[in-house]
């Protein structure tokens, strides 16, 4: 088996998507160019032409491989064929690769593409620093956000039902800010009892992903807890509702305050205004002006003397 790092040149919504290879410790797709082996022993799909021959499947029955050719494949820099599982790497000059997350689990942030799995190990890594870090487990989603586009929300599995005080979502901040930037800090954090999860044990992000942008969640049945969904869904709802309302409190803030202005139009030294007491019919308009109100400002803007 072969392995190398390839890096996209265009978007992902893009029809067609061209890579090169990438330099030393430089982040991209890995990809297997020499496939091994028992890759894919098996494609499925295909359910209406699958059918069986004596003791087994008909043998011109190949499953839906033109579904598996686009999802898996790519052309790569020189032609070839390289399998994509949606993994970020990189690689060393000794030859290995180190992971770091789903390539396909990336939120849009003020145009700053990241990877909600590197947030998440931001945030795992209190675990590491402080002993009684309140930290079970987490998983990042993007919300939307009516300027950003989207914003990292995180939902906290604590650890035997502890809350997070102010001081741990400070501190979790400071972990996220110190080693992904600014950009990447969550806006908030939501604390669950359960994430859903596969019997196997693997937690479906996808479904906290859909609920916070408001999709359908699909099928459900493989969940070994789907009650969680109950839980994590309340919860989501009541964040949106306080977003709201703060949103809403920031845009009362900030044009709270209004400042009118006159100003005289067309009027000659020698002309008399026909009414000065009101400025009605003087040939002026007037403007309303909004003003940004501040938390040192906080006294109303006086009608200025017309």
């Amino acid at each position: 088996m072969v392995g190398d790092v390839w890096l996209s040149e265009s978007t992902p919504d893009a029809e067609k998507v061209s890579y090169h290879l990438a330099e030393q410790e430089e982040k991209g797709e890995i990809v297997i160019v020499q496939p091994y082996p028992y890759l894919t022993r098996m494609v499925w799909g295909d359910v209406e032409n699958f059918k069986l021959e004596g003791h087994g499947v008909t043998p011109s029955w190949r499953g839906d491989a033109e579904r598996f050719v686009s999802t898996y494949w790519r052309r790569g820099p020189n032609g070839e064929w390289g399998y994509i599982q949606g993994d970020f790497a990189m690689k060393y000059a000794d030859g290995s690769f180190s992971l770091h997350g789903r390539s396909d689990d990336v939120i849009n942030v003020s145009g700053h593409r990241m990877g909600t799995e590197e947030i998440e190990g931001a945030i795992l890594r209190d675990k590491q620093l402080v002993a009684d870090s309140p930290v079970g487990n987490c998983i990042v989603v993007g919300a939307p956000h009516r300027e950003k586009g989207l914003t990292p929300v995180a939902f906290i599995l604590t650890k035997d039902n502890n809350k997070l005080t102010t001081e741990d979502r400070r501190r979790l901040n400071e972990l996220v800010r110190n080693e992904k930037g600014a950009v990447s800090v969550p806006e908030d954090y939501i604390e669950v009892s359960a994430f859903p999860e596969t019997r196997s044990g693997k937690y479906m992000r996808r479904f906290l992903r859909s609920m916070m942008l408001g999709e359908e969640l699909g099928d459900t049945t493989t969940l070994r807890n789907p009650e969680s969904l109950d839980e994590i869904g309340k919860k989501i709802n009541d964040w949106k509702r306080l977003q709201r309302l703060a949103e809403e409190q920031q845009i009362f803030e900030r044009y709270r305050y209004f400042r009118i202005e006159y100003h005289p139009i067309g009027r000659t030294s020698n002309q008399e205004p026909k009414n000065q007491s009101n400025g009605a019919n003087d040939g002026s308009r007037f403007s309303v002006l909004g003003l940004r109100s501040s938390p040192s400002s906080r006294s109303p803007i006086r009608p200025s003397t017309p």
